[in-house]
């Protein structure tokens, strides 16, 4: 099972996932999205703590991104694992979301 550590600095959440996800999971991690656009559209999701995800996730982050974007927020992405940062690759996502090292340069990307 999963589980989220949140954090919030100005109009940023910062959503830690915590452990391996399976299937089911991807329901879990939509109703903390939904959740969280509830308080604020601009989320940093922090993946160091994860080292694999499957495709249903993979299909709430994209649902997910498109929503935060029309609510004129965004998501970004931090500390992926090689293995994860490959599957993004693969899959094109890393082309739709913003990847960066830490919580820091991606909180200075809603500043940008």
């Amino acid at each position: 099972m999963i589980e989220f550590d949140a954090r919030q600095i100005n109009n940023v959440v910062i959503l830690k996932i915590i452990g391996k996800t399976k299937l089911g999971d991807s329901r879990l991690i939509k109703e903390k999205l939904e959740e969280v656009r509830e308080t604020t559209p601009n989320l940093i999701i922090d993946f160091s703590e994860v080292d694999y995800i499957g495709s249903s996730v993979l299909g709430v982050m994209a649902t997910e991104i498109k929503i935060f974007r029309e609510l004129g927020g965004d998501i970004k992405l931090i500390s992926l694992s090689p293995s994860i940062r490959r599957l993004f690759r693969m899959t094109c996502l890393e082309d739709i979301f913003a990847i960066f090292p830490d919580v820091e340069r991606a909180y200075a990307g809603f500043s940008s």
